[in-house]
């Protein structure tokens, strides 16, 4: 499952001259929440003391999960990391993806992908209030 969009002012593509627009972003995979969980250590923001520092690591760490999650034509899905989107995507461009995110989320839980049981709703509950904690803290800055 994935939803497809385009970006309003796009992504460089790396070593060219080029720009891509034409993304899809999919649900977050466990392997990919573990890459992003790695690199939101690597950033090591999360301990940020400043207001300002706080929201830069909530950005990065938003960064982090999209770098899992999108996809960019044109783009190789290496060179699509969290640092590449932190300095190329435009705020324009973030609100798009965020509402692309709920679009997701809502196609997601439509098509009846809402695991059922004890364990599977508590996980699936935990990762819906982070996704919303996150996207709540940097849409609003």
């Amino acid at each position: 499952m994935k939803y497809d969009f385009d970006l309003a002012w796009g992504l460089p593509v790396p070593g060219t001259d080029k720009v891509a627009k034409r993304a899809a972003l999919r649900p977050l995979t466990i392997g990919g929440e573990l890459r992003a969980q790695a690199a939101i250590e690597e950033i090591g923001g999360a301990e940020a003391q400043t207001e300002n520092g706080k929201t830069a690591a909530l950005m990065a760490e938003t960064m982090a999960y999209w770098a899992e999650q999108l996809t960019v034509d044109g783009i190789a899905p290496e060179q699509l990391t969290a640092a590449y989107l932190l300095e190329n995507l435009t705020g324009e461009d973030y609100g798009i993806i965020l509402a692309a995110q709920d679009a997701l989320r809502v196609k997601y839980t439509a098509a009846g992908a809402a695991p059922t049981g004890t364990a599977a709703a508590a996980w699936t509950k935990r990762a819906a209030e982070a996704t919303a904690t996150a996207t709540e803290t940097t849409a609003n800055p």
